[in-house]
């Protein structure tokens, strides 16, 4: 967690200097890019490391060596295909190197990500959160450096590549000298490991596509300034999805270790991050619903505060999204990994037709909403076969209508201090009059709020956890 929100903040920080240093046309092809190459995880994620994972118990080096081989085959190819959409689709010539030298970050990125399951199988990811915090250093520094030199947009990929650069030397730097890693090409085992990983790399796939689709839609549809405006939105949904993305990484390996021998401890885990995302999602969406305006103008500049109403809708659609992770992350810790594909299609298909519709019409702000109905639907689909499975009490209703008086209570006392002082500090009482009520309203427990973050705690366990529906 720490090592994700400090490689945000840098980046974050990173990307207000190139916002403050193009104009909204090359930021918009900057971020239309980067966005591309985002979409590539449809190729590099066909390698699923779950299932290498369960096969280093009794390795010698060469499963891992060929794992390593076929992400880094698998990022070769995705470069192809990401050049080959920008020659195809007759983008200019600075997009077309701008993509050229930012796609090798996918290339480096993808062979580099599988030396991680070597750690996460040894429990060292805490060397892989020091090469992340390092190579991210490397690329703020050298953004700070072309920014000084008012580099231009094809300039400011280079950071990106040397980041990737730096994370996989340290990681060949701290790999475990026993056993010694043999690259070779296993057919068998590379099509093992693909055959294995289509469902989820197909959910994971689809997934990406429709929430990036839009970022395309709108660079043919519309023009890069709005790219450029509806950018900003994704920006800050990145900070928020490292809180989910850090919540599943322990999950996990939680959830599988519980099911199904130990099915109410399951689902009491369940219930605990139930309400640990409902605490979170909610402050989240509350404060931005009101200062969305005025941080992206702090941030960003006065003139991407147009798109503050379309921020507010992806900040929301994010928010929703925990609840879509945690759908998958138990129905794939249960082994049911056709629904996340049948519920990504669905979304795919949904954020597609909407945006052919509302985007000609009503540009960011239209895939906006589209973004928001879409993350409603697949919600819902996936939410509906996972209760049928894991228990259909994991909501408790009860704390969901504490969450929303408590977050009443903030709007009305974030609005009240807003009229008299500066909206920075409007935001901090506002966020503490939600924790302060929270924290009265028991929406922890009887433990208070800090037992929200201990997701396996076997004293959670109770009578209160419902055992029928256990599937």
């Amino acid at each position: 967690m720490v090592s994700r929100v400090a490689v945000g903040a840098m980046g974050w920080f990173g990307t207000l200097l190139i916002v403050h240093h193009l104009s909204v046309a090359n930021w918009g092809r900057f971020s239309f890019v980067f966005g591309l190459l985002g979409l590539m995880s449809v190729v590099t994620n066909m390698a699923n490391p779950r299932i290498v994972f369960q096969q280093l118990a009794n390795d010698d080096g060469r499963v891992a060596g060929t794992y390593v081989l076929l992400r880094l085959t698998l990022g070769l190819f995705a470069y192809v295909v990401a050049l080959s959409f920008v020659i195809v689709g007759h983008y200019p010539p600075v997009v077309l190197r701008a993509t050229a030298i930012a796609g090798m970050a996918v290339v480096l990125g993808n062979s580099s990500s599988g030396y991680d399951v070597i750690f996460q199988f040894r429990m060292e990811l805490s060397k892989v959160a020091v090469a992340s915090v390092l190579g991210q250093m490397a690329q703020l520094g050298l953004t700070i450096a072309l920014a000084l030199l008012h580099s231009s947009l094809v300039i400011f990929t280079v950071p990106a590549v040397l980041c990737e650069v730096v994370i996989l030397a340290w990681k060949l730097y701290s790999l475990p000298k026993h056993p010694a890693l043999h690259y070779g090409f296993m057919w068998r085992q590379w099509l093992e490991l693909i055959k294995l990983s289509v469902p989820l790399a197909l959910g994971g796939a689809l997934s990406v596509m429709y929430y990036s689709l839009d970022t395309v839609m709108l660079s043919k549809m519309q023009t890069f300034r709005a790219v450029a405006i509806y950018g900003i939105s994704y920006k800050f949904a990145a900070m928020v999805l490292i809180i989910g993305d850090s919540i599943y990484t322990a999950l996990f390996p939680i959830l599988v270790k519980y099911w199904p021998e130990e099915a109410p401890r399951f689902r009491a885990v369940i219930v605990r991050t139930m309400r640990l995302l409902l605490v979170v999602g909610a402050l989240v969406t509350l404060e931005f619903t009101i200062f969305a305006a005025k941080a992206i103008g702090l941030l960003y500049g006065d003139h991407y505060t147009v798109g503050a109403n379309a921020a507010r809708l992806v900040i929301a659609s994010e928010c929703l999204g925990f609840f879509v992770s945690l759908a998958v992350v138990t129905l794939i810790s249960m082994n049911r990994n056709v629904v996340y594909p049948l519920a990504a299609l669905v979304g795919f298909v949904i954020n597609l037709g909407i945006n052919l519709w509302v985007i000609p019409r009503w540009s960011y702000m239209g895939a906006a909403w589209a973004t928001l109905a879409t993350e409603i639907v697949v919600l819902l689909s996936i939410w509906i076969p996972m209760t049928r499975t894991a228990g259909s009490h994991l909501v408790e209703m009860s704390v969901v209508a504490r969450v929303l008086l408590c977050s009443a209570a903030a709007v009305a006392a974030t609005l009240g201090i807003w009229r008299i002082a500066p909206w920075l500090v409007a935001a901090v009482v506002g966020a503490g009059v939600y924790v302060l009520a929270t924290a009265v309203a028991r929406v922890g427990g009887r433990g208070g709020l800090r037992t929200l973050l201990i997701l396996d705690d076997k004293e959670a366990v109770t009578s209160k956890v419902p055992k029928q529906d256990l599937g």
